[in-house]
């Protein structure tokens, strides 16, 4: 994943919150203290010890069950359901915010980690047709 496309993935992040009014939501890269951090550092990373910490290499992310018939980036991919990935971050989507955010109805994290703890891919629906 391009470093342009995660930081896309984080600002359509924070965007969206105050497209469904979620007031002072913004990234704690930004505001540590802000009072609803949609994008967080990443646990398991130091931040007293920087240089080779970031989650690094490729990583698979797999996309949602039925997202076939309408994801853009699905079908950027050919249609698979697992693609792999290089990451370099430090930062992720708030895993206490996925459903808030998804409430809206067009905001869908369509690529997930293996476990489907880490927000990949996003699109909001409806947007592109291809």
């Amino acid at each position: 994943m391009s470093a342009a496309l995660k930081v896309n993935i984080s600002f359509i992040t924070l965007v969206h919150p105050h497209l469904l009014i979620i007031s002072g939501s913004i990234s704690t890269e930004f505001e540590e203290t802000t009072e609803h951090p949609v994008i967080v550092y990443m646990p398991e990373i130091s931040k007293t010890h920087m240089g080779g910490t970031m989650r690094l290499g490729l990583r698979p992310t797999v996309f949602l069950p039925g997202s076939e018939d309408w994801s853009i980036a699905r079908k950027l991919y050919g249609g698979r359901e697992k693609i792999w990935e290089r990451h370099r971050h430090r930062y992720e989507v708030n895993p206490q915010y996925i459903e808030k955010l998804r409430a809206g109805g067009r905001l869908e994290f369509v690529g997930r980690d293996e476990k489907g703890e880490r927000m990949q891919v996003l699109e909001l629906r409806g947007t592109f047709r291809i």
